[in-house]
C-alpha cells in the first residue's frame, strides 16, 4: 500500500474540508511541491505563508485556526511545515482541537488525531512535552535563585545580560500564558530578535 492509499484508508471517515496548512521560510523557497502533495489527498482550502517557523504568531496560521469548523481535518506535508519545537506543536494541535478539527501529517504517519493510535500517540506526546516545559520553567527558577545568592538583581533589567535573561524568563512564561508576542517580549525586555532567538537556542529551549 502506497502512502496515498494509505493515507485515503485512515481518513475515509472524514467528512469536513480538508485543510492544506503549506509554510516556507523565505522568499526564495518554492511552496509547489507541498502544495501539489497536499491536493493529490483532496485538499480544497489553502493557507499558505513564507515565514520562519520559529515564530508562533505566523498570520496565516492563526487565520486558518479562526477559520477552521467542526469536522475539517488540517493536512502538512511534514511536522517541520507547522512547528520547530515540541512544545509549540502541541500548542498548536491542542488549538486545532478545541475547534473540534483534525490534524494529519503526510509524512509523519504517527501525527493522525483522526485515529485511536494517533490520538494515543499524541496524548505520550503530549505528557513529554509537560515534562519538558516544566524542566525549562525549573532551569529558570534555579538560574534566578543563582542569580540572587550572587546579588544579582531581579526585575526590570539594566544590564545587557539580565535583559537576555529577562526577555527567556517572559519568553517561557509565555509558552504557558500566551500574553505576549515575541515583538512585545522585545519591546519589554529590550533584546533584538535574533539574539532572543539565538539564546533561546542556546539554552535549547528551540531549536
Amino acid at each position: 500500500m502506497n502512502l496515498l492509499e494509505d493515507l485515503e484508508t485512515t481518513t475515509k471517515d472524514i467528512t469536513g474540508r480538508k485543510v492544506a496548512y503549506i509554510r516556507v521560510s523565505t522568499e526564495g523557497q518554492r511552496l509547489d511541491r507541498q502544495r501539489e502533495a497536499l491536493e493529490e489527498v483532496g485538499c480544497t482550502v489553502f493557507y499558505e505563508e513564507k515565514i520562519s517557523g520559529t515564530i508562533r504568531n505566523r498570520p496565516e496560521l492563526n487565520r486558518m485556526i479562526d477559520e477552521l469548523q467542526e469536522g475539517d481535518t488540517v493536512y502538512i506535508v511534514e511536522i517541520s511545515r507547522l512547528s520547530r519545537s515540541s512544545i509549540d506543536l502541541q500548542t498548536i494541535v491542542k488549538e486545532i482541537g478545541d475547534k473540534k478539527a483534525h490534524l494529519i501529517s503526510l509524512n509523519d504517519r504517527w501525527l493522525d488525531t483522526t485515529s485511536p493510535s494517533g490520538q494515543m500517540i499524541f496524548t505520550v506526546m503530549s505528557a513529554v512535552v509537560q515534562f519538558e516545559r516544566d524542566m525549562i520553567s525549573q532551569r529558570t527558577k534555579d538560574g534566578m535563585k543563582s542569580a540572587k545568592k550572587k546579588g544579582s538583581k531581579i526585575g526590570r533589567p539594566k544590564l545587557d545580560s539580565d535583559k537576555v535573561r529577562y526577555a527567556i524568563k517572559l519568553y517561557v512564561e509565555n509558552l504557558e500564558t500566551k500574553q505576549y508576542s515575541v515583538n512585545q517580549i522585545c519591546k519589554l525586555s529590550g533584546v533584538s530578535k535574533p539574539t532572543l532567538y539565538k539564546k533561546l537556542r542556546e539554552k535549547e529551549i528551540i531549536e
